[in-house]
């Protein structure tokens, strides 16, 4: 994390130099340490920006990294490439609440955050999307990340997960991998399984 926070610091103090204003919607682990939640969260290694870096942005962002010896891509957009994905799961990316961060202030670059509630819908969607691909083309399951966040916000907040993700599975036609959705997510929260016991599972409950 100590090296996103100085990749930032190096890369507003470029956009001040140049007077350049940079506003930034974040997702993803790292949304979690700007809301500044009292609890132990995983280390992020990139910023998930739901915002079209400009490529004047993405060369700085590319040098930065080469300057610090970091992931080159340590800021990124990668999170727009699944719009149309989205949609389909009656995902709407400009209804998505975003506020301000509690934890860090910048001159030239505003962060905003991903409300919590769809922070827990976008991690549901990408599992979701995981357990198809596994059943459809037999792609191991790599998403237990995204599991161990919903059980962190699960015991922090009064998130109701199971509302979040009847509202995303309520647009998929087949509801045999939902159901096994809902079984691997329920089945994780009572007890956490490593990558390898969560594609044992699928494989066991494969339709």
């Amino acid at each position: 994390m100590d090296e996103l926070l100085q990749a930032l610091k190096t890369l507003n103090a470029e956009l001040r130099r140049d007077g350049i204003v940079l506003n930034l919607n974040i997702v993803g682990g790292f949304s979690l340490f700007l809301q500044n939640l009292d609890i132990e969260i995983r280390q992020s290694h990139d910023i998930d920006a739901m915002s079209r870096l400009t490529d004047d942005v993405r060369q700085r962002v590319k040098n930065i990294g080469e300057e610090l010896n970091i992931d080159l891509r340590w800021l990124n957009d990668d999170v727009l490439s699944l719009y149309d994905e989205f949609e389909f799961a009656g995902i709407h990316p400009e209804q998505l609440k975003f506020g301000p961060n509690s934890r860090i202030d910048f001159s030239n670059i505003h962060l905003k955050v991903i409300d919590i509630s769809d922070f827990v819908r976008l991690k549901l969607f990408s599992i979701v999307t995981e357990v198809y691909d596994f059943m459809q083309y037999n792609k191991s399951f790599d998403r237990e990340q995204d599991l161990r966040d919903i059980e962190t916000i699960v015991e922090i907040s009064d998130i109701d997960y199971v509302c979040i993700l009847n509202s995303i599975t309520s647009h998929v036609q087949d509801n045999r991998y939902t159901d096994v959705t809902r079984s691997l997510i329920n089945t994780y929260l009572d007890s956490p399984l490593t990558t390898s016991q969560i594609n044992e599972f699928l494989k066991a409950n494969r339709y």
